[in-house]
Parts: C-alpha cells; structure tokens; sequence
C-alpha cells in the first residue's frame, strides 16, 4: 500500500480512535515526513497539529480515503 493508505489513516485517526504517538509514527514512516519541529517534541497536541497542518497542504489531501486504497 506504501503512502496511499495516509489518508485513510488521517480519516481513522479523526474519525475513529484519535491520533497517537503510534499512529504520527506511522504518519512519519509511510510518508518520510516529519513536519514536527524540534522545539515541538514531547508536546502531543503540538504534534497532533503539525500533523494535520501538514496533510492539509500535501498531495494525500485529495485523495479519497477509501477509493484511492483500490486499484
């Protein structure tokens, strides 16, 4: 699946269960992205923000969380 799944996670997570440091490691791992500065670190709701600051301006934005995971 690779990054196609990001959005479905992003939906998950806002959706779903709430993110976790779990789940922004995935963020991070799927997209090699970290858009979480340093002086950010340790901060949950910091990270949880520059996640979703991050997605709003990335291609995975578009996308369908469902219909893009089948080809």
């Amino acid at each position: 699946m690779g990054d196609r799944i990001l959005p479905y996670l992003f939906h998950y997570a806002l959706t779903e269960n709430g993110f976790s440091w779990f789940i922004m490691s995935l963020f991070s791992e799927l997209s090699g992205e970290n858009p979480v500065p340093k002086e950010h670190a340790g901060l949950f709701s910091q990270q949880i923000s520059d996640w979703l600051n991050w997605f709003a301006t990335s291609k995975y934005i578009e996308s369908d969380a469902y219909h893009d995971l089948i080809d």
